[in-house]
Parts: C-alpha cells; sequence; structure tokens
C-alpha cells in the first residue's frame, strides 16, 4: 500500500504594488487542498487525511511610504491554523466504540435502572425544594443551589428520562437487537456505526499576516474550534457453528434490557458510588462491557473518523502612522479529516489524566462548589 500525498488549489486572489518604485504583484490560491492516503488496496481499512483552507479578506492596501500596496493579499506571509488540540485523541475512542457497538450491549440496563429507582424520592423533594426556592428565596447560597441542580440533571433526572423514553418502546429496542444479533450471525457479519460526539470551543490572539518590506501587520483574531468524531466496526459471530442462527425475541429481549448473567459484573460495578468518576481515568466500564461482547462475537475492521475545523476570523486594523495603512478583515476556515484504522480492535487498560471536556468541568465544578459549601 504505497502512501500517497495530493495537493490542488481553486480560484486565485492577486494583487501588488510598488517597492522604491519597483511594481511587484502576488496571488495566492482561494482555496487549497492536501491529500494524504494510499494506493493498491481498494475497498480496505486504509489510513486517510485531508486538509482543506479556504482565504478570503485580508487585504492590504496603503498610501504613503517607499511600500505601495494596491488591494493585495496577506495570506502568504500568515501562520496556517491547525487541527484542534483541545479535544481526545482519536485512539481514546475504541473502548468506547466497542463496548457500544456489541451485539450483547444493552439498550438500557433495567437492572441498574430498578437498582437506581431508590433515589428518585430524593430527586423529587430536591427538585421541589429547587421549585420552591425560586418562589421564596431562601436565603441560600445560590451558588451551591446551582451546582446541586447540574449533578441532579447530569446523573439523576436525564438519565432517568432517556432510559424511560427507551422503556415506553421497549418492543422496538427488541426488534433492534434481534437484528444486530442476526446480523452478527450472517456469514459476512454486520456493520455498525456510532456517533462519538462533538467538541467546541473558542480561543484569541492575534498572528502576523504580513512581514517583508519593513511592515508588519498583527492583527487580532478569534477562532472556533471543534469536532464531530464517529465510528465503524465490524462485528461477527467467533464460532462458526453459530453462523446463520436466528435469536428468539427471548434472548434479544434479555441482551436487549441487560439481563444477561455476563451482564451481572458490569451492572454490579456501575451501582457501586463514584465508580462512575474512576471511569474518567481508568475506563473500566467500557472494557468489561467491551470484552463481554468479545467474548462471542469478534470484532474487525474498525476505524474512527474525525471532521475538524478551526475558522480564525481576523479583525481589520490601521497599523501605520495616520492610519494610512490598512489590513480588512479576513478569514481562514481550515477544514481536516481524518481516519484512523484500526484491522484488529482490542480493549486497552490506561490510567490516564481524562480529556476535560465541557461536561466533565461542569460535574468537577459542581463539586468543587459543593464541597467547599459544605455540601454532601
Amino acid at each position: 500500500m504505497p502512501a500517497r500525498s495530493r495537493t490542488r488549489t481553486i480560484g486565485i486572489t492577486s494583487g501588488g504594488g510598488t517597492w522604491f518604485g519597483s511594481p511587484f504583484s502576488y496571488s495566492y490560491p482561494t482555496v487549497r487542498e492536501q491529500t494524504d492516503d494510499v494506493t493498491g488496496n481498494f475497498g480496505g481499512n486504509n489510513p486517510f487525511e485531508l486538509v482543506r483552507r479556504k482565504y478570503s479578506g485580508s487585504i492590504c492596501s496603503n498610501a504613503t511610504g517607499n511600500l505601495q500596496l494596491q488591494n493585495c493579499p496577506s495570506f502568504m506571509y500568515g501562520t496556517y491554523p491547525g487541527k484542534p488540540t483541545q479535544v481526545p485523541a482519536l485512539s481514546s475512542y475504541l473502548n468506547r466504540m466497542l463496548a457500544m457497538t456489541g451485539p450483547l450491549t444493552p439498550r438500557v440496563n433495567l437492572p441498574l435502572f430498578m437498582f437506581e429507582l431508590k433515589d428518585i424520592p430524593r430527586m423529587l423533594r430536591h427538585a421541589g425544594d429547587l421549585l420552591h426556592k425560586i418562589r421564596r428565596p431562601s436565603g441560600l447560597d445560590p451558588a451551591k443551589e446551582a451546582a446541586a441542580a447540574t449533578l441532579a440533571y447530569q446523573f439523576g433526572w436525564a438519565p432517568l428520562i432517556g432510559d424511560l423514553g427507551k422503556l415506553l418502546d421497549f418492543s422496538k429496542a427488541v426488534e433492534k437487537t434481534q437484528r444486530t444479533i442476526k446480523g452478527a450471525h450472517s456469514s459476512r457479519g454486520i456493520r455498525r456505526r456510532i456517533q462519538l460526539g462533538t467538541e467546541s470551543y473558542a480561543t484569541s490572539g492575534s498572528s502576523t499576516v504580513w512581514s517583508i518590506y519593513g511592515l508588519f501587520l498583527t492583527p487580532q483574531f478569534e477562532s472556533e474550534l471543534g469536532c464531530k468524531t464517529w465510528g465503524v466496526v465490524h462485528w461477527k459471530v467467533r464460532d462458526p457453528n453459530q453462523v446463520g442462527k436466528i435469536p428468539t425475541w427471548n434472548s434479544a429481549l434479555q441482551s436487549a434490557l441487560g439481563f444477561n448473567l455476563g451482564q451481572i459484573p458490569i451492572t454490579v460495578w456501575k451501582a457501586i458510588p463514584w465508580t462512575w468518576l474512576i471511569d474518567w481515568f481508568a475506563d473500566i466500564s467500557n472494557i468489561l462491557q467491551a470484552n463481554y461482547n468479545m467474548i462471542y462475537y469478534r470484532p474487525s475492521r474498525a476505524c474512527i473518523m474525525r471532521t475538524s475545523w478551526n475558522i480564525r476570523r481576523y479583525k481589520a486594523v490601521p497599523t501605520g502612522p495616520g492610519a494610512t495603512d490598512v489590513c480588512t478583515q479576513g478569514t481562514i476556515d481550515s477544514i481536516f479529516k481524518e481516519r484512523l484504522p484500526v484491522n484488529s480492535p482490542s480493549t486497552s487498560f490506561n490510567l490516564k489524566l481524562p480529556f476535560m471536556d465541557n461536561f466533565k468541568l461542569s460535574i468537577l465544578g459542581s463539586l468543587t462548589i459543593l464541597r467547599l459549601s459544605g455540601g454532601r
């Protein structure tokens, strides 16, 4: 599989000027693309990376001095905004993908759901207290109330509402599980696709976009960064004698609602207090679920894909004495597409510092506020 790299440009932005009376001209592609892939393995599980940048604006002009610019583009001297860095590595999603796509992964873990019903009276009481405090201010610390409400929603109401929605139409969940298991028992196996999340954040700063002929243009910029990640994996039953087997509705029901015996250790682990926090560092829940799936089914040809973006917007700046040197507003719109192939996927146990996305930061912030406030 020879590696291949290709580039192409679309459109031209041009301009120029004079330097001590000598004319010069510049042109720059409006769109520049670079693709890195492989050849000779059509239909295979291949790596892929594409970088696409679209440039607009940041046109420079002036009227005094030895350098005279007439609508001259500046981006050829600018920096090239890179991929978002405040996002998890693609490889960190593998355990989660194997856990969530496996044929035996429950649509809703009913035993765990029933165990957590004991928290409903306390949840209702907290909700009532919160509504009461909104109508009649109680004088309690509002930061503590907001933190408690955040935790109550993220770990109480949101999972409860989601599980109830699935249970209202559990027959559809059973049918989906039955189709998944049937596909995994076919001669070709089944291809599962899953969304792995979307991240976004913003940054700001300054960057030099022109730095020759004695003129330095360093406008302020604001950037929008983010990514969308998803994955694909094939599953097939390990035992050749099981190929062609059609699962019964009862067996699909057990798998869909988490009643299989193999789910007991996973359910017990999730029911232990604070294991959700341990999972941020060790990913034990996903490892247990993925390994249970892989006892009976073999994953193969896994791919984790991501589309990232970095949209950098430069502000217009007058730079010279008397504002005679001018650079207009400009934008570099960068798109990055990448594919990480994993031909023989397996779980991995690694103690690590978790990536702190907005969700984790909000939870840790709420816990810190309650701790500092003496909450329990």
